[in-house]
């Protein structure tokens, strides 16, 4: 009886351990595509000639798409792994313990190549910030080229004269 348990025991745990690996191919393909257009996202960013602000918008539309999928898969792999660490289901694993580990290696590597080319992309958008607006007040210095005040009072270069009247007698 003891043994028809412990069976039944390890044929979870390898239900449960093929699942979290089905599903962590689904993120690494996920991740994948996601670094796949922040590499495109960073030639576009870096390159002058033919930026097209549509065809940026629909690679942030679908980086929104990826991203949105990659939280749907990783809510499904908490719920597989019902509380219960990665680590701890991967020792169980049996023979799925040697991909498990090889698939969390390939998101984790992944994962850290994103966020290199999140971070130059961070930076190429802050530099083009600057330059849009250093190109901004360039336009709002030649188009107001005198000195502007915000004081109530008007600055006059001419000499103002009050008349009024001498009451002493």
């Amino acid at each position: 009886m003891s043994f028809e348990r412990e069976d039944k025991k390890a044929l979870n745990q390898m239900k449960i351990a093929k699942a979290v690996h089905q599903n962590l191919e689904s993120q690494l393909e996920q991740y994948e595509r996601l670094l796949g257009f922040a590499r495109e996202k960073a030639v576009y960013l870096s390159e002058t000639q033919d930026r097209d602000p549509k065809s940026l918008q629909q690679l942030v539309q679908k980086e929104v798409t990826v991203v949105s999928l990659l939280q749907e898969l990783e809510s499904r792999r908490r719920k597989i792994c019902s509380e219960r660490g990665f680590d701890e289901i991967a020792q169980e694993a049996g023979e799925f313990q040697q991909p498990l580990m090889q698939i969390k290696v390939q998101i984790k590597d992944l994962a850290r190549d994103l966020g290199k080319i999140n971070d130059r992309n961070k930076l190429l958008l802050g530099v083009s910030i600057k330059i849009v607006r250093k190109v901004i007040q360039a336009v709002k210095d030649l188009a107001f080229p005198e000195e502007l005040t915000y004081s109530r009072i008007q600055k006059s270069s001419k000499v103002q004269s009050y008349n009024s009247v001498n009451l002493t007698a």
